[in-house]
């Protein structure tokens, strides 16, 4: 029906078909824009989909409107019939965001405003929220004593951030890609559809340094020595953010592999995000063939 619906739009006019592709095997992406539009910068971006994987984003966007107005693009449209899902959001003109934006104050604090809202809404039982089995998705199969040490890490780590942290719902799938600044300089956040799926305290920041990681070329060095986390551009910025709400930085890299543990656990339950997969697996596999990483979660386990 919704697919349909935008036939008919193009078709008659009202629209124009800008392009289309593929996320994953089931979702695609439509941009379109309003004839005569200048530089073609107005329109709509349109997300469909024939499961349910955009009913979360629609509950989540109910959810999270009127908290995180400011940061979100609020749908235009939505249609769920006859199996079909669709949301059309307006293009909004915005730039990529890059790590040296952290550096700017402006846009640091845009984002402890967003994190100080994360944790007063806390966790959202309204939406559906995964069961993680971190370990599981480590490819450990033929060792056994590694199987166990990240058991023993996984279980260390939630034990921890349970005695001092309260649950609260994450974006899920906070990473440099998902996130804009506009020409009036306001943040954004885009692809809310794995918000509250995850409700582990700094896991979103924790994946955007993973992703700045992966954009500036450190992941692999970082896989294989602690220390070279703080070699990510724009780490330092967000680990300051992270010791604004408590948590010391010694803690932060130690709990670093279980929140790609979780994340990676996240991806593959949903059943996209094949690249990222790929990343978190040789990441993680490294980690725990690595003396420096293993020494420094086996010593802080033991404190």
């Amino acid at each position: 029906m919704a697919y349909r619906t935008i036939q008919r739009l193009i078709e008659g006019g009202v629209i124009e078909r800008g392009c289309a592709d593929f996320c994953g095997n089931f979702q695609r992406h439509i941009k379109m824009y309003f004839p005569g539009s200048k530089d073609k910068k107005q329109g709509v971006f349109v997300k469909l989909s024939n499961d349910l994987s955009l009913l979360n984003e629609l509950k989540a966007m109910e959810s999270c409107r009127n908290i995180f107005c400011d940061y979100l693009v609020a749908p235009l449209l939505d249609w769920c019939e006859e199996g079909t899902c669709a949301i059309a959001y307006p293009l909004i003109e915005h730039d990529e965001f890059k790590a040296k934006d952290l550096v700017n104050p402006v846009f640091k604090n845009q984002l402890v405003q967003l994190v100080t809202l994360f944790q007063k809404q806390g966790p959202n039982k309204g939406l559906k929220k995964n069961e993680f089995s971190p370990v599981n998705t480590l490819s450990f199969a033929n060792s056994s004593e590694k199987i166990q040490k990240a058991s023993t890490y996984n279980n260390s780590c939630m034990a921890f951030l349970d005695a001092n942290f309260d649950r609260i719902s994450q974006h899920g799938d906070f990473t440099k890609n998902n996130l804009a600044i506009t020409s009036t300089g306001r943040l954004l956040v885009f692809d809310w559809e794995d918000y509250g799926r995850v409700d582990i305290p700094f896991f979103d920041l924790a994946t955007l340094i993973f992703s700045m990681s992966i954009d500036n070329g450190t992941t692999e060095a970082m896989s294989r020595n602690p220390a070279k986390l703080f070699d990510v551009s724009g780490s330092e910025e967000v680990i300051n953010i992270v010791e604004k709400f408590g948590l010391d930085r010694a803690s932060f890299v130690w709990l670093f592999p279980f929140f790609m543990m979780v994340f990676l656990d996240l991806k593959k339950s949903l059943g996209y995000g094949d690249q990222i997969v790929m990343q978190l697996t040789e990441f993680l596999e490294n980690v725990f063939r690595s003396n420096g990483w293993i020494s420094l979660i086996e010593g802080h386990q033991s404190q």
